[in-house]
């Protein structure tokens, strides 16, 4: 990748970042990186293809994107399609918790809803 393309990706990413108020951490996070790999990506080393799938999932766009900075156009199947930059990265962490730690959110998410332990029951989930 040349410097320029190496720039370009850089700056996609940074604009990932802008729209979706993420830090260097909050991004490294929730791509399973270390900030100061994040800190080498936005200074123009290319990332490893699975954090290239992350991000553009994270950031509802596609590989070819962030490598080109191309459309591919309204046909092409996005890494994040049909989720919401917020479902994105509330599902990104989900997938790091363990089994007890995801029955706890679940449960706190139940009653911030204010699902009743009846209707939990009606659907065969228990309380």
């Amino acid at each position: 990748m040349s410097r320029t393309d190496s720039a370009a990706l850089a700056g996609r990413i940074r604009d990932l970042m802008t729209r979706l108020e993420l830090t260097q951490t909050a991004l490294a996070g929730l791509l399973g990186v270390t900030q100061p790999a994040v800190s080498q990506y936005l200074r123009g080393r290319m990332p490893p293809a699975a954090v290239l799938i992350r991000l553009a999932h994270l950031g509802d766009t596609t590989v070819e994107w962030l490598l080109t900075g191309r459309d591919p156009g309204p046909e092409a199947v996005r890494e994040g399609a049909y989720l919401s930059a917020g479902e994105r990265i509330v599902l990104e962490l989900w997938d790091r918790l363990g089994e007890r730690d995801r029955a706890l959110v679940l449960d706190l998410m139940r009653r911030l809803a204010g699902e009743s332990a009846g209707a939990r029951r009606r659907r065969g989930e228990g309380a």
